[in-house]
């Protein structure tokens, strides 16, 4: 069985400070995330999979130099992206069903 989904994320604008200019407020630009599952029933119990979630590794845009700077650099990423600003998530499974 193959699980293919992918999805569009539309444009979002992170103002790490209200005080900062809008030059220095950072757009993170629309993007397409594909999740991806490949599973084999090895036997009709044992079923094997591996997959990825956020199969291409996309990172949103970096926040802006000011921005790192008004947070101390905590934020090297929007903290609120909505796909996040961990990458990819690649797995494998071996399941037994009971």
């Amino acid at each position: 069985m193959v699980s293919f989904q992918e999805q569009r994320y539309g444009q979002l604008t992170y103002i790490a400070n209200p005080s900062l200019a809008t030059k220095d407020w950072t757009v993170v630009k629309p993007a397409f995330i594909t999740n991806l599952t490949v599973s084999y029933d090895v036997t009709p119990r044992w079923s094997v999979s591996v997959g990825a979630q956020n199969l291409f590794n996309k990172y949103p845009n970096q926040v802006s130099k000011a921005g790192q700077a008004s947070s101390s650099g905590a934020f090297k990423y929007p903290y609120y992206s909505a796909y996040g600003f961990m990458g990819g998530y690649y797995f494998a499974k071996i399941s037994y069903r009971l």
